[in-house]
């Protein structure tokens, strides 16, 4: 999943008003930092 598409998720969470781009933001935090160990 491209960061474009995240941006997308985000926009689109953020345009209906929902909490669902900070969990995706959280998510996103998390498997990031899973990753650069």
């Amino acid at each position: 999943m491209g960061s474009v598409e995240k941006l997308k998720l985000i926009k689109v969470d953020y345009e209906n008003g929902s909490a669902i781009s900070s969990s995706i933001l959280a998510e996103y935090n998390v498997k990031r930092m899973e990753t650069s160990r």
